[in-house]
């Protein structure tokens, strides 16, 4: 009768006050759910870090480092955007199921499905803090520090910070009930509340669908005319005058590149020409010769413009060379 007794006790616990480590049904089920928690938690976190680290770039550039270092990255910060839009509403779904399930007892508080995992992630950011942490250092003893890189390093150690917080006072709070709920709930709402000023500030930095197809065709349009430019400089390298009309290199077998797209050509001189095309967003005043020196001489306006294009003979090592030189 001693194991009738043992089921009647274990029986009449509460579902919060069973032993640790016991499952009331479902592990299997558990175990994903923690793990579709964590799994969007990172998308979250990486989405958060992509945006704010692009709006740094654009507000405090270090053209030190060079144009790719300094200028905002548009595949990064759609990525953020794209992020908070799928992986939030999946965390928070998630994260109110888990919390349902451990308010009824159907997870343990001493789980240990829920322990491992939670510590797993604490481990990836105590991981990341000390990482960030290590990283900031190298560069200040480098004389490397600068401003961005010391937002950047803060920012990573908020982000990595707030999940090692939460996650510890998660894993070590001793009631899902009454003001543990309470409190679970006002921390939501306020990562919440951060979470949507991330996704707004966003746009500070991303383009609109429209304006990022308008300047996919301007810069596919605008290597067409550097293709062009290109078979220009090879035609007359090869016959010493400049070709009369597009036909020209297209007919010419040895031509290493063929004009293509709406791009046309105007001879105006013995070495000069003109390469013209249609551009739907101005590049003026938007490059900067400092970070990009090879690129101030395509800047254009929007609509229908003209490249005036000049060869000159430099000499190179003692040799001529033939370069286009803007007018």
């Amino acid at each position: 009768m001693a194991y009738d007794n043992t089921q009647h006790e274990q029986g009449s616990m509460a579902p919060h006050e069973r032993p640790a480590g016991e499952e009331q049904k479902n592990p299997a089920l558990h175990f994903f759910l923690y793990l579709v928690w964590f799994l969007s938690l990172g998308f979250v976190a990486s989405g958060v870090g992509s945006i704010l680290f692009q709006i740094i770039n654009k507000y405090f550039p270090d053209v030190l480092s060079g144009a790719y270092n300094s200028l905002v990255s548009q595949p990064v910060a759609v990525y953020g955007v794209a992020s908070l839009l799928v992986a939030v509403p999946v965390y928070f779904i998630i994260g109110h199921f888990i919390q349902s399930y451990l308010r009824s007892g159907a997870i343990n508080e001493g789980s240990r499905v829920r322990k491992w995992l939670t510590y797993i992630v604490l481990f990836i950011a105590a991981g990341t803090i000390i990482g960030d942490l290590i990283a900031l250092l190298v560069n200040i003893l480098n004389g490397d520090i600068v401003l961005r890189f010391a937002l950047k390093a803060l920012t990573i150690l908020v982000i990595a910070g707030a999940v090692f917080g939460y996650y510890l006072w998660e894993i070590r709070r001793t009631s899902v009930l009454g003001a543990g709920k309470r409190e679970h709930c006002v921390i939501g709402g306020i990562a919440l509340g951060l979470l949507i000023i991330v996704f707004g500030a966003a746009f500070l930095v991303v383009d609109s669908p429209m304006a990022a197809r308008e300047k996919k065709t301007d810069e596919q349009t605008l290597l067409w005319v550097e293709q062009t430019d290109s078979a220009v400089q090879s035609f007359y390298s090869r016959h010493d005058a400049l070709p009369t009309t597009l036909a020209d290199i297209k007919n010419d077998p040895l031509s290493y590149f063929v004009a293509q797209g709406s791009v046309t050509y105007e001879k105006t001189a013995s070495t000069s020409y003109k390469l013209c095309a249609d551009f739907a967003r101005t590049t003026q005043g938007m490059i900067n010769p400092q970070m990009d020196p090879y690129g101030w001489t395509w800047e254009h306006p929007a609509g229908h413009y003209c490249f005036d294009r000049t060869l000159e003979q430099p000499a190179v090592n003692g040799k001529p060379m033939m370069v286009p030189v803007a007018r």
